[in-house]
């Protein structure tokens, strides 16, 4: 189940932990960012488990009343790890989703995590 919580500034914030499976629209945790001003926002997919996805949709979401959420980027790569960055956003809430997959073989996880940094 996925939960609110404060970001860790500077530190990876885990939003999808290993999930599997061919289901759709899997949220991850929340995290407000407490505190005035920009920041840098960072995020990282990283595929493991055993097997792989033909098909990987995973989305880092943003929003400023933490019910109602825009994607601010999407990674489809479905056998490499991605570290992006999202640049001119000012959220006040960050989570990442799990669109949808599709199993190739074995059971192939999806693991997110958000980095934030204040900007300088």
């Amino acid at each position: 189940m996925a939960t609110l919580q404060s970001v860790d500034f500077g530190r990876a914030n885990r939003s999808l932990d290993g999930v599997s499976g061919d289901t759709s629209d899997v949220l991850g945790n929340s995290f407000a960012i407490v505190g005035p001003g920009r920041v840098d926002i960072s995020w990282n997919k990283i595929v493991g488990g055993t097997g792989s996805f033909s098909a990987l949709s995973v989305a880092l979401q943003g929003s400023i009343d933490n019910v109602n959420w825009k994607a601010l980027d999407t990674d489809t790569a479905t056998a490499t790890d991605a570290l992006r960055s999202v640049v001119a956003e000012c959220p006040l809430y960050l989570r990442t989703i799990k669109n949808s997959s599709t199993t190739a073989s074995g059971t192939p996880t999806v693991t997110t995590d958000i980095i934030v940094r204040k900007s300088q």
